[in-house]
């Protein structure tokens, strides 16, 4: 592996909606241009939110939507972390 120096590193603060009633955690993802929702198992993949008060908003919209009440979601904070490397 090649030498790398640390520049600079950068951890936000965000949100997704999830839940684990299958017996598995499970992710929502929403696309933004339509009012579609879809479960993943990868957090990656899953709508992050900049706040609680917009996480909590996207989970009344889910529920408006698509009058799903029996999926358990909630909020899961995650810190996000980057860091800009420099190969020496």
């Amino acid at each position: 592996m090649e030498n790398i120096e640390k520049v600079l590193e950068k951890q936000e603060l965000r949100y997704v909606l999830g839940t684990a009633v299958s017996g598995k955690p499970m992710y929502l993802k929403k696309k933004l241009q339509k009012i579609e929702y879809s479960f993943t198992t990868n957090i990656t993949d899953a709508t992050k939110a900049h706040s609680s008060k917009i996480a909590r908003m996207m989970l009344d919209n889910y529920i408006r939507d698509t009058g799903d009440t029996g999926s358990e979601l909630v909020i899961i904070p995650l810190v996000i972390s980057y860091e800009l490397v420099k190969v020496l």
